[in-house]
């Protein structure tokens, strides 16, 4: 179902037809399975930034949602056509602002972990 409005609100963006976002939530899944599987403690190190990118993209699959509604919307007669354009321009930020925000995250997911578990904690105290 989420699919045809990642479409439609890709398209409306001027994205292209693929979920890019969706692509990069699932890569970033495999690999944070992976580093649970070989070392627990990377997982963990990168679970906030998993958290991160899971509410970005599911927060486009819902700006997605408006979206769709909102074009269907506009094409009806009586429609609050302010209120639907403004949905519109709201989907457009938060596609061209924010969900870019996921490819950054996907790699912190996918390759920063060693660096907080293999970290040396004397250095990180006061002297």
């Amino acid at each position: 179902m989420y699919a045809l409005f990642w479409r439609q609100y890709l398209n409306l963006v001027g994205r292209c037809d693929v979920p890019l976002a969706i692509t990069v939530l699932r890569d970033a899944t495999e690999a944070l399975l992976y580093q649970y599987a070989e070392a627990p403690a990377r997982a963990y190190a990168v679970a906030v930034p998993y958290l991160h990118l899971c509410g970005r993209v599911l927060g486009g699959a819902m700006m997605a949602r408006s979206a769709a509604i909102a074009t269907r919307r506009l094409n009806e007669a009586g429609a609050d056509a302010r209120f639907y354009r403004s949905k519109l321009q709201t989907a457009r930020f938060y596609a061209e602002f924010l969900l870019p925000q996921t490819l950054s995250l996907a790699r912190t997911i996918k390759s920063g972990g060693p660096s907080v578990v293999e970290a040396d904690t004397e250095l990180l105290t006061a002297s």
